[in-house]
C-alpha cells in the first residue's frame, strides 16, 4: 500500500466537509507538554471527559503513538462562529470516525482517528460514574476479540485483503453460552 492509495481518503474527507486533507509524515507532528497546561488552567471542562486532559495521552505518549506510523492523514475543517456550529462539527467528526472504519476495512489495520475537541456525549460520559468510555459512534470493528478455530489461525494471522472472502467464513458468532467474561485488570485513571 502506498501514499497514492491514501489519497482517496483525503478526497472522501474533502467531500464530507474538510477544508484541507493531506498525507503527512507523522514525524513532522510536533508534540509538547505545555499544551496540557493550557487545558488544565484554561478550560472549564478539564478532567470532565475521557477525551480531555488529563485522560488523554501525554505529549510523550502521543509521540510514541505517532512514531508507530509511517504515514498519516491530516484533516482540517474551518467553521465560522454561528448557531449550529457545534452540531456541524460533531457531524463532521462522526464522518471521520466512519472513514476510520472504511480505511480499516480496506486493509489499513492500524487506522485510528485522533479527534480534536470535546465529545458530544459529555453529559453521558462515564468519567462521572467511573465507567469506561461508551462512545456509541466509534464501532469496535478493529478492537473486538475474535475466537478463531485452530485450523484457521494461520489465515487469520496473515490478514491479507485477498483472503477476505475466506476470512468471512471465520467470522462467525461464537456461542455466548460457551463464553465467560472475567475482569483481568481495572483501569486507574487517577494519574
Amino acid at each position: 500500500m502506498n501514499s497514492k492509495d491514501l489519497k482517496k481518503y483525503c478526497n472522501i474527507a474533502l467531500g464530507k466537509g474538510a477544508t484541507t486533507a493531506k498525507i503527512i509524515n507523522p514525524s513532522t507532528v510536533v508534540t509538547a507538554p505545555w499544551v496540557r497546561l493550557k487545558y488544565q488552567f484554561g478550560c472549564g471542562g478539564y478532567g470532565y471527559s475521557y477525551c480531555c486532559p488529563p485522560h488523554t495521552p501525554t505529549a510523550e505518549e502521543t509521540r510514541i503513538i505517532l512514531d508507530s506510523y509511517k504515514r498519516a492523514l491530516l484533516f482540517h475543517i474551518e467553521t465560522s462562529l454561528t448557531l449550529g456550529r457545534e452540531k456541524h462539527l460533531m457531524k463532521y467528526c462522526h464522518s471521520l470516525i466512519d472513514l476510520e472504519g472504511e480505511i480499516f476495512k480496506d486493509g489499513y489495520y492500524k487506522a485510528f482517528v485522533l479527534l480534536a475537541g470535546s465529545c458530544d456525549l459529555r453529559r453521558e460520559c462515564g468519567i462521572l460514574t467511573k465507567e469506561p468510555c461508551n462512545n456509541r459512534y466509534r464501532e469496535a470493528y478493529d478492537r473486538m476479540p475474535v475466537i478463531v478455530p485452530r485450523d484457521k489461525e494461520a489465515l487469520w494471522i496473515e490478514l491479507r485483503t485477498q483472503h477476505l472472502k475466506e476470512l468471512e467464513s471465520v467470522l462467525k458468532p461464537y456461542p455466548s453460552e460457551e463464553m465467560k467474561m472475567v475482569e483481568v485488570a481495572a483501569w486507574d485513571l487517577s494519574d
